[in-house]
């Protein structure tokens, strides 16, 4: 658990503990009755009066607002639900050991430190968001005849976000669709924002930007890797290899050469052509833990030359190959590996790539590595992925129409592929982009590969993609606040939401006098234990003197089980992969 356990996570264990302390000593002395703020669980609440009659002004349109609000529902539900989904597969997924661990870093969401969140893009996205989330709750509260009694910042070391505070009573003596409508208000509205600022980065900048050369764009280059050998840097136009032009990158895949030859690319620099030479051959960028290749001592960072005796000469051979073999099939390879050779006289030791002949390796199952996938069942898998010229690549044309168009490319045409096509592109522009962290921001080394036309064209380079990537984080972070506050566990808006309609279906379905019929036995009685149990002083019954506080003490309960299964699930998809580090190593 190095990757978790390290100095960051020490310091911030320290900073906790001065936080728990400083809290301690400002209950101590009192000293939210000398300056505006409130201690609430671990958060410090600064609260102000101020914007309350912007807000009240606001909600005065009350038939727009309630119509958002009943919208707000659908929104929310159909979040929930996904949020609910994606948490699940989390946990199942990350029973694979190949799963990687997230660190701490990634796990909070701090501008500047989390390593998928800059910090200017992502302090501006959070602020903006936060204020829409809150605001709407103050909006809608007003638009429902409620009062709103205080705004202000919740403070934990640093501000993490906002609040609207309803007046308790009016909230509690409201009907269960209005206090759920402003619930609900808070996560649409980000959901809502969210999607139109992805128009406006998709249909208006990535629209009026088109490739200036035909191509592939180089994405990352993997440290020693042939491509970083040969001095290529990343975000260069790769135009050619060894005279052949490459418009794609089924040109790379199909190129053929003799494993551990020399091949020359060319690439448009600055608008100047560049070429490199570079070692070619099967590449090995990683190999995968207790599957055949790493058992048989073969090693990131070297080229497959042979199997059974055949050169492989093109990532298009080596891919048919393996697709024909079968799981337990036993087969040769021959792997190119650097060696240190000593020069007799000179005192000096030399790299010079060598052949290393490996027999006897009997292929594992594939579906061990992908679980869930039964079309690789029975395949044959090494454990090895392999990459020529040790770099990645984006097509300048299929990225510009995929960020530009994710849903209409995906529908065109509308065939049985569609559905796949079109999650593959929401996952990519929603979660894969960011996390990759190589073209999110927007490099703008990687745009100069772009030229904008239209109006826009008119605003110098790096203002334009500065925009660019401003909606995207507002896009970005406003989905995952929006989605994330639709889970239905509470303290989250998605929670209560839930609560609301539990109370709504045990009304529905199991009438009105239920502390009479309780006393009649039945299903009643039964459920009156559980209702009169409390968790603050469980030695002593709840009162229940009303149907309202039987169904909501049932209601609270199943929200309650609901809430702590989701943090389970939550935190089983953290803690997994470094389970399994422990077990295989």
């Amino acid at each position: 658990m190095a990757s978790f356990i390290g100095p960051e996570f020490i310091v911030v264990i320290l900073l906790v503990i001065a936080w728990v302390v400083f809290l301690v000593l400002f209950a101590n002395f009192k000293l939210d009755e000398k300056i505006p703020l409130q201690i609430y669980g671990p958060f410090l609440m600064l609260k102000t009066g101020l914007g309350k009659k912007f807000i009240a002004k606001v909600g005065q349109r009350q038939k727009f607002w309630v119509g958002f609000g009943f919208l707000s529902f659908g929104v929310v539900a159909a979040a929930g639900l996904l949020m609910l989904l994606m948490i699940t597969l989390g946990a199942w997924g990350s029973t694979n050991p190949q799963v990687e661990p997230v660190t701490l870093r990634e796990v909070l969401v701090i501008p500047g430190w989390n390593p998928m969140i800059p910090l200017g893009y992502g302090l501006f996205g959070l602020i903006i968001a936060v204020f829409i989330h809150e605001g709407c709750h103050g909006i809608v509260t007003r638009a429902n005849k409620m009062r709103v009694k205080s705004l202000g910042l919740l403070f934990m070391i640093i501000p993490v976000g906002a609040f609207v505070e309803p007046h308790e009573e009016d909230m509690g003596n409201t009907t269960r669709t209005k206090r759920s409508m402003v619930f609900a208000v808070g996560p649409s509205s980000n959901i809502i924002f969210g999607l139109v600022c992805l128009l406006i980065f998709s249909w208006v900048f990535i629209g009026s930007a088109v490739p200036t050369e035909d191509g592939l764009i180089v994405q990352g280059i993997y440290k020693d890797g042939p491509a970083d050998r040969a001095g290529v840097e990343p975000y260069w136009s790769f135009v050619s290899i060894d005279n052949y032009k490459v418009d794609s990158s089924l040109d790379i895949t199909d190129f053929a050469a003799d494993p551990n030859s020399t091949v020359t690319l060319g690439f448009v620099v600055d608008d100047e052509f560049t070429f490199v030479d570079v070692k070619w051959g099967m590449y090995i960028q990683s190999v995968s833990l207790d599957f055949p290749a790493n058992e048989s001592g073969i090693e990131a960072g070297t080229y497959i030359y042979s199997i059974d005796g055949e050169l492989m000469r093109s990532y298009e051979q080596f891919h048919d190959l393996m697709s024909n073999t079968s799981a337990g099939d036993v087969i040769n390879i021959t792997v190119l590996e650097p060696n240190l050779v000593y020069l007799p006289g000179s005192n000096t030791t030399t790299e010079v790539w060598q052949t290393r002949y490996i027999p006897g390796i009997e292929l594992e199952d594939k579906a061990k590595a992908y679980p869930g996938f039964d079309r690789f069942k029975g395949k044959g898998f090494l454990g090895v992925s392999v990459m020529p010229l040790g770099m990645t690549f984006v097509d300048a044309s299929a990225f510009r129409e995929l960020m530009s168009r994710p849903i209409m490319s995906a529908l065109d045409p509308i065939d049985e592929d569609t559905p796949a096509r079109l999650l593959i592109n929401v996952l990519y522009v929603a979660v894969i982009l960011p996390v990759q962290r190589v073209l999110m921001p927007i490099p703008f080394d990687f745009a100069s590969n772009y030229e904008v036309r239209g109006p826009l064209g008119l605003l110098p380079h790096e203002l334009y993609w500065t925009l660019a990537n401003v909606f995207y984080y507002l896009f970005w972070l406003n989905i995952l606040l929006g989605t994330f506050n639709a889970l239905p566990m509470m303290p989250l808006d998605g929670g209560f939401i839930f609560k609301d309609v539990v109370d709504y279906i045990l009304e529905r379905v199991l009438g009105k006098n239920l502390l009479e019929k309780a006393k009649e036995g039945g299903l009643m009685k039964t459920l009156l234990p559980v209702a009169k149990f409390s968790f603050r002083s469980p030695s002593t019954p709840l009162e229940l003197e009303t149907d309202e506080d039987f169904r909501g003490s049932l209601s609270f309960k199943v929200a309650f089980v609901v809430s702590i299964t989701c943090l389970l699930l939550i935190l089983f998809s953290l803690i997994m992969p470094y389970i399994n580090m422990i077990i295989y190593g």
